[in-house]
């Protein structure tokens, strides 16, 4: 999804890690009954911020600075990134973005996340985490299932993954947990954000409410 033509057209302009990310950004948007939304590359297209997928943290750079060269960019007003914590504490990845990120390619830099900086091109960064804690989009997920009966299969899985070597563990178990739970389930979904369409997880928990605090305020 990265490296395929981009024509931007609108004045918000939201990078998110991966292909996961957009689509279950596109949903909440569409909840939130935010219109014109347009989810670029292979996403479905809604139309009025340009959601990106960069295909990982380390790759928020080079894909601004590509997206600085398209000549749509000179009409984008706000910049947002969302990102997830993983293995960091959110503050520390918000840092990490705000430096290697955002000031080498020349945009103001916010004081805080989910808030917008100042300069005709404002910036504002959300990092997914779980109670302030390392996490992702999966562990948000995985606080809102709606099917408690599955419950159980989830854990059995936990227990399972702990008698494993420690090289062959999931390199991230919120995001397998999610997998086990979804392939439980009568209609398989693949993904987090189809997951959410078939109704699998609570998207009126507030697990969500600071996502969409942020999508709220990106999207003025």
């Amino acid at each position: 999804m990265a490296n395929k033509p981009l024509n931007i057209n609108k004045k918000k302009l939201l990078l998110v890690e991966g292909s996961t990310d957009g689509h279950f950004c596109g949903i909440l948007l569409n909840k939130l009954g935010i219109k014109d939304v347009q989810i670029v590359g292979s996403l479905d297209n809604l139309g009025g911020i340009d959601i990106v997928s960069v295909g990982g943290i380390s790759k928020f750079k080079t894909r601004l600075e590509n997206l600085q060269l398209v000549s749509g960019f000179r009409n984008v007003e706000k910049i947002g990134i969302i990102a997830d914590s993983d293995n960091n504490l959110a503050e520390d990845t918000f840092n990490e973005i705000k430096i290697k990120v955002l000031k080498p390619c020349g945009f103001n830099l916010p004081n805080k996340l989910n808030e917008l900086s100042t300069g005709t091109i404002k910036t504002i960064i959300h990092i997914i985490d779980c109670n302030e804690k390392k996490g992702c989009l999966e562990s948000l997920c995985l606080q809102a299932i709606k099917h408690d009966y599955a419950i159980p299969v989830i854990e059995n899985f936990e227990k399972t993954i702990k008698t494993f070597p420690s090289d062959k563990e999931p390199e991230c178990l919120y995001k397998s947990k999610v997998q086990v739970y979804m392939a439980s389930m009568k209609a398989l979904a693949h993904y987090p954000a189809l997951g959410a369409k078939k109704g699998y997880f609570d998207l009126d928990n507030s697990v969500f409410d600071d996502l969409k605090s942020f999508l709220k305020l990106f999207a003025k």
